[in-house]
């Protein structure tokens, strides 16, 4: 709900300080639905398994914290480049319904009736698809890795002691 107030606000703030130069990104219409659907999807789904994996307390890999934020912003940009041109790469249903919500401000045809079910229903979906894919997988091994690396430690202190 906060992110609609905050992304409506501002789809709001852009369309008052640029009047007529607004340029709301739509569903392009020479794709199917099924494509641009697949597109938020896919990215959707790409950007949660990065955010579960860096932020993930068992991840074995030290990363600085700016590391972590470039891997993010590296995955949101190539899908607005790959993607963008298709769906308008919104990857959060919030940033998709105010895009559509700026349209409708500057009374462009932006094809709302049409994008608010593909914006919602494909980010939940990618989102659903990382997150059930992270918790069965992902993750088993991260806590694997852990508890071998725990074990390796114990055994090394142990011989040590016994030396």
């Amino acid at each position: 709900v906060t992110q609609l107030i905050g992304a409506s606000l501002a789809a709001s703030l852009v369309f008052v300080l640029l009047d007529s130069e607004l340029a709301p990104v739509a569903l392009n219409s020479e794709y199917s639905d099924t494509m641009i659907w697949f597109a938020e999807t896919f990215f959707t789904f790409v950007l949660v398994m990065v955010i579960n994996t860096i932020f993930d307390e068992n991840y074995d890999q030290k990363i600085e914290n700016f590391f972590k934020f470039i891997a993010i912003a590296a995955v949101i940009f190539s899908g607005a480049t790959v993607f963008g041109p298709i769906s308008g790469a919104a990857f959060n249903p919030a940033v998709g319904t105010c895009l559509n919500y700026a349209g409708f401000l500057a009374q462009e045809n932006s094809g709302v009736l049409r994008s608010i079910p593909i914006y919602w229903g494909a980010a939940l979906m990618g989102a659903g698809f990382g997150a059930i894919l992270y918790v069965l997988i992902i993750r088993p091994v991260f806590e694997t890795q852990r508890e071998q690396k725990m074990s390796d430690i114990e055994l090394q202190k142990d011989t040590t002691a016994k030396a």
